[in-house]
């Protein structure tokens, strides 16, 4: 639970305020982030709604996270994404396409005030990486989420993804 904890204050420390503002005085833009967590696993729960929780284990688990823009001037704006996958941390290549997604726990979960927090399993397309350095994964997904009511979410991403450490 420490490490959601943890988890929540770096995502809200990264939405904090941009000078780069497109032309918005009162906008923060939109950002990606993505970064990866040694010694964790993702416990998924049984229940309905479907949650997960990161913990502490043996694995190394991967969060991508969109942080929509945000503006003072429009109330209740604030839109994000989490994607989240764990992998086994002695492999240094690794590629995951449609149903081997639930072997790394791949799951996508919206976050605003209007929005349903559920998690959803992300069950079609690709995740794949390889390990640059110790500290360093080059990573790409390349996911669609069925968000229902025939809605798909596709979410394409290519990064390094560098490690955070939570004491």
């Amino acid at each position: 639970m420490k490490k959601l904890y943890i988890l929540f204050l770096l995502l809200s420390f990264l939405s904090c305020s941009n000078d780069d503002d497109n032309g918005n005085e009162d906008c923060d833009p939109e950002m990606n982030v993505g970064f990866f967590l040694e010694n964790s696993s993702i416990a998924v729960s049984e229940s309905d709604p479907v949650q997960y929780a990161i913990e502490d284990g043996e694995d190394l688990v991967f969060i991508y996270s969109f942080i929509g823009a945000q503006c003072d001037h429009i109330a209740d704006d604030e839109y994000g994404e989490n994607g989240i996958f764990q992998i086994d941390p002695e492999i240094d290549e690794f590629s995951y396409e449609d149903e081997e997604l639930s072997e790394i726990k791949a799951h996508f979960k919206p976050v605003s005030a209007w929005i349903s927090r559920v998690a959803i399993p992300i069950e079609n397309g690709v995740i794949s990486g390889e390990r640059l350095n110790s500290t360093l994964y080059h990573v790409h997904i390349d996911v669609n989420v069925e968000l229902g009511n025939d809605e798909i979410r596709e979410i394409s991403y290519e990064a390094d993804f560098q490690v955070q450490t939570i004491e």
